[in-house]
């Protein structure tokens, strides 16, 4: 009868104790995305939302019409932090919804990235935009603004003021430490 108990009381612990997260960053869950953040810079009638996507560059092409579209190829010394802003649409409506999102590559060796203008588009820095908006909707390399990317011990601080060329945008500056 003890070692019966014993048995069942082992299962017990087994299956109701927490179990341990085996990531560095307890913030980024096994998708990559940071959660519980608080972004400083996002607009009010929206959410932001922040994600690293490890070991992967950005290769940039176009397609017929001269539009910018990415891919991801595997990479062990980069990674791609993405910043995204989305404004739910009516549930009622399929082209409502709204997202800004901001791509931007970076070395694993080094601790800090800081870039001005047209520093910027040399390394495929990217804003995406993608709503039922006639002309603006698609992807634009980032050839204005100041870029700072500090990260130390998996911690991250990133501040990004920047400009499109001849389009619409609600988000223009990041400042978020993660």
């Amino acid at each position: 009868m003890k070692v019966i108990t014993g048995i069942i009381s082992c299962v017990f612990f087994t299956f109701c104790c927490p179990m341990k997260n085996n990531e560095t960053n307890s913030k980024i869950n096994k998708n990559g995305i940071v959660e519980k953040q608080d972004f400083k810079n996002c607009p009010s009638d929206g959410h932001c939302t922040i994600s690293i996507i490890k070991n992967k560059k950005i290769v940039i092409q176009k397609d017929e019409i001269n539009g910018i579209y990415y891919t991801l190829e595997d990479n062990e010394t980069n990674s791609i932090l993405k910043y995204t802003y989305l404004k739910q649409g009516h549930k009622d409506a399929l082209d409502d919804n709204y997202t800004e999102d901001v791509i931007i590559p970076f070395e694993h060796t080094k601790t800090n990235l800081e870039l001005k203008d047209a520093e910027l588009k040399g390394k495929n820095i990217l804003f995406g935009k993608h709503c039922y908006c006639k002309d603006e909707a698609g992807y634009y390399v980032i050839e204005k603004g100041k870029l700072f990317l500090s990260i130390k011990e998996d911690s991250y601080l990133l501040k990004f003021d920047f400009e499109v060329s001849n389009i619409t945008q609600k988000i223009s500056s990041i400042d978020v430490t993660f």
